[in-house]
């Protein structure tokens, strides 16, 4: 080893909707979102700098810890349906030929997503990691984090030396989790060792019961912190329903100085998620009973209704139109609705300037079954090109 461990890092993420209808090209993730467009090099580390991600959270700490770090690449696209063949071959190439040109490593630190399913692979991640295994041989340390909507695979438990697994909804840890793989791989070069176990649970946690400030996930994350003060590393995924494939599913990790403590561990989560499993079942409301009932509900005071299948952030359209039709039928009055994509619309708005009326099919292009354009008058009262400042935990670092 080196006496300033030289560790490569990269970047490769994406959630997966195979439900979605606009597929993640190359051009996808080499552009500029909510987070950096596609990073070669040194402008890895640069341009994340104090970011909330877990590269640059990983990157911080490795920095800190005087290791000689490797960026290679890093690179996101918004949610949405299959990663597209070309972009995952030429996205797994530049990491791989930049493995192979790094000269000498003393470990690898990936940061993934988990629920990434391609045009030929449903396992992205799993097979990311099975072509970085293939190159590097079998010893190398690979630690790598993950989302925690990751749908996490026997594969990648078994290819990846340790990983490490947001443990916020809303994600306000990711950097956390980025560093949270450093004492891990620092122990790993010291010669430790670990032993690891793996669980999948036999039901799904919609995204809408996954946030981690109540039960379910309250209850499950709360577990983890008395397991390490026992010696044992343990996290867990709940899973993302839209990448469907066979490790759809929750999951959890633990690794331990034994086998035996790692496996108690596994048991001891998967037998509080089988407690937990009714919990994980909320009901669902139709468009015409949500309505009625925020309408009921709203005397005087705000009410948040979420249209919980057409989700932008889960690679949703963003343009169907059956909740504003239920709150038309309704009465509802003093309705802000966001976020509705619809260029045509948008264009016609800013043409016509505030103040105008027009009158247009709004939305229901997608072809979402039984979804259809609303047809109405509209008057424009604001326009904006859209661009805002997030300023809240998430991405504000941290």
């Amino acid at each position: 080893m080196h006496a300033r461990p030289r560790i490569a890092i990269a970047g490769f993420q994406h959630e997966t909707n195979c439900f979605g209808t606009t597929k993640a090209g190359l051009a996808e993730f080499e552009m500029a979102d909510s987070w950096p467009a596609m990073l070669h090099g040194g402008e890895v580390i640069a341009e994340t700098r104090g970011m909330n991600l877990p590269i640059a959270g990983f990157a911080a700490a490795a920095e800190a810890a005087g290791m000689d770090l490797v960026p290679i690449l890093w690179c996101a696209a918004e949610p949405s349906a299959h990663v597209t063949d070309d972009a995952f071959e030429t996205i797994c190439a530049k990491i791989l030929d930049g493995v192979q040109s790094a000269g000498p490593l003393d470990g690898i630190y990936l940061d993934l997503h988990g629920a990434m399913v391609t045009e030929s692979h449903p396992d992205g991640e799993g097979e990311i990691l099975r072509r970085l295994r293939s190159l590097v041989g079998p010893e190398l340390p690979i630690v790598v984090s993950l989302d925690l909507h990751a749908n996490v695979s026997a594969a990648s438990v078994e290819l990846a030396s340790f990983i490490a697994i947001f443990r916020t909804y809303p994600h306000l840890d990711m950097g956390g989790t980025g560093a949270r793989c450093l004492p891990v791989l620092q122990r790993l070069l010291a010669g430790g060792k670990l032993h690891k176990a793996f669980r999948q649970m036999d039901y799904l946690i919609p995204l809408h019961a996954q946030y981690t400030g109540a039960t379910p996930g309250e209850e499950l994350y709360a577990a983890l912190p008395p397991l390490e003060a026992e010696g044992v590393l343990a996290d867990i995924a709940l899973g993302f329903t839209a990448a469907d494939f066979p490790d759809t599913r929750p999951s959890c990790v633990a690794y331990g100085a034994t086998a035996d403590a790692a496996e108690r561990a596994a048991d001891h989560i998967s037998a509080l998620f089988a407690e937990l499993e009714a919990d994980a079942a909320h009901p669902m409301l139709s468009p015409q009973e949500a309505a009625a009932l925020a309408c009921e509900a709203r005397e005087g005071k705000p009410v948040v209704l979420a249209d919980v299948q057409d989700n932008p952030g889960a690679g949703g359209t963003s343009d169907t139109t059956g909740l504003l039709a239920a709150l038309a039928e309704a009465g509802a009055q003093g309705v802000l609705m966001g976020l509705f994509h619809d260029p045509e619309a948008a264009a016609m708005a800013h043409a016509l300037g505030r103040g105008g009326v027009f009158r247009a099919d709004l939305g229901g292009r997608s072809g979402a079954e039984g979804d259809a354009p609303f047809e109405a008058e509209f008057e424009v009262v604001a326009l904006s090109d859209g661009a805002c400042r997030y300023t809240g935990e998430m991405y504000g670092g941290g």
